[in-house]
């Protein structure tokens, strides 16, 4: 059975990647930071559907607790096939009223956050001779964000990362891509007026925010056999907001 580890399992697009690949037959490893009952009943939600699932704990900024989040995964689990990096937070804020610590701590649970994993991740798939790496990125990244600049700046790093390490392991049959999602029916956008959802809507040539479950969708394609000879791109999935 292969073993995927999902980062951020708990939020909107890391429940519904999480069902996809429960779905897909996986044994799944769900990371969580803070919300450990959001953990547990997505864990007995997908037990209770037939799947082998277990939750780990781990603030992902930290790099020793990302190391020892790995080793107790590849521990448990004997193998790591795919890597979801989905594990990320938005802090928003003007640049000229921007804390250093509003933009230090969205670039670590963004960016450093997945440096820490990946790293300790791609040991493990090198030796394995085979692995997928999907990095959660974002169409902020790829436009830009008024009033998310450390957001931005993250996830266009997330990017850049993304095609250096597709280069870096592809001679070990490593296939590492970033799916870029635009506006997504999510926590992250639950608090958004109507008139400011219309608005959004308007700027979509698709005409609506993305589900959950569009954005699973394609993160489990890039994990399929049927995406071996697909690496280092990154792919929006937002309606065609990005068209580049």
């Amino acid at each position: 059975m292969r073993t995927v580890l999902i980062t951020g399992a708990t939020g909107g697009i890391g429940q519904a990647t999480a069902r996809q690949f429960g779905r897909d037959g996986f044994r799944l490893a769900l990371h969580y930071h803070s919300n450990g009952d959001g953990a547990e009943n997505l864990r007995a939600e997908l037990a209770a559907a037939g799947c082998e699932a277990t939750a780990f704990q781990a603030d992902l900024r930290d790099t020793a607790a990302a190391r020892a989040m790995v080793q107790a995964v590849h521990g448990a689990c004997e193998t790591i096939d795919v890597l979801v990096n989905n594990a990320g937070v938005i802090d928003d804020s003007p640049l000229s009223f921007m804390s250093d610590e509003q933009w230090h701590e969205v670039m670590a649970a963004n960016l450093h956050s997945a440096f820490y994993v990946t790293r300790e991740v791609s040991m493990v798939m090198a030796r394995q001779r085979q692995g997928r790496i999907i990095n959660v990125s974002s169409d902020a990244g790829r436009l830009g964000g008024a009033g998310r600049s450390n957001y931005s700046a993250a996830k266009a790093g997330l990017a850049g990362f993304t095609k250096a390490v597709a280069r870096e392991l592809a001679g070990s049959n490593v296939q590492v891509n970033a799916v870029s999602p635009g506006y997504i029916e999510t926590p992250m956008t639950a608090d958004l007026d109507e008139g400011k959802r219309k608005a959004l809507a308007r700027e979509i040539p698709g005409r609506r925010l993305g589900t959950p479950i569009e954005v699973a969708a394609l993160i489990a394609f890039l994990a399929s056999d049927a995406a071996g000879y697909i690496t280092g791109q990154e792919i929006s999935v937002d309606g065609g907001l990005f068209m580049g």
